[in-house]
């Protein structure tokens, strides 16, 4: 008769047990913010050290990639969000990282090394990707020109693709015309 070691026993309990608490509806992490929602007054922090409101992104479609030095699909990526913060018009997009690096000078080596001149910011603990509801990197959030978002995107993307760039154009030039739509009905009703 074939024993299964204690050990290995309860390594499948353990695993059992993992696998059945991840069945069913997922519960929202944190103060994570759902699509749809505006997006939390954030105090964001550049790489010389200066505060700087999210607020200071509003009127623009936004692209917030949160990311780590240390994570190899986010640095594979870097270079696609340069090229589409180079392509985008700056005065209708944005494209800003947030890297959960708990080293600072290893986050300005990184964009120095690499070329990458959009705009980022620092958040060593994580404090903030866990406001916003992040918890795996590197994931971008979409955020409309009043600040609401859009869509999440989980994982690698190819940030410069045609497909990418058309999408992108489409959400701005959707919520612009959302916006005259809006701005058009309270005119009437005056």
């Amino acid at each position: 008769m074939h024993r299964t070691p204690k050990w290995q026993a309860r390594m499948i309990v353990v695993l059992l047990l993992a696998l059945l608490s991840s069945c069913g509806e997922q519960l929202p992490v944190g103060n994570q913010f759902a699509e749809g929602k505006p997006l939390p007054l954030l105090r964001l922090t550049d790489l010389n050290g200066a505060a700087v409101s999210s607020r200071s992104f509003e009127g623009k479609l936004l692209v917030l990639n949160v990311w780590g030095s240390w994570c190899p699909p986010c640095r594979k990526e870097m270079p696609g969000l340069q090229r589409l913060s180079e392509r985008l018009d700056a005065r209708l997009f944005a494209v800003a990282g947030l890297s959960v690096d708990r080293d600072v000078m290893r986050v300005s080596e990184f964009v120095g090394r690499y070329g990458i001149t959009f705009e980022n910011f620092v958040d060593p603990g994580g404090r903030l990707a866990k406001k916003l509801g992040v918890d795996a990197y590197p994931e971008t959030l979409l955020l409309a020109p009043d600040g609401t978002l859009i869509r999440r995107v989980q994982g690698e993307q190819d940030w410069n693709s045609p497909e990418t760039v058309r999408m992108l154009e489409a959400l701005q030039r959707g919520y612009q015309i959302a916006t005259h739509e809006h701005q058009a009905d309270r005119q009437e009703r005056k």
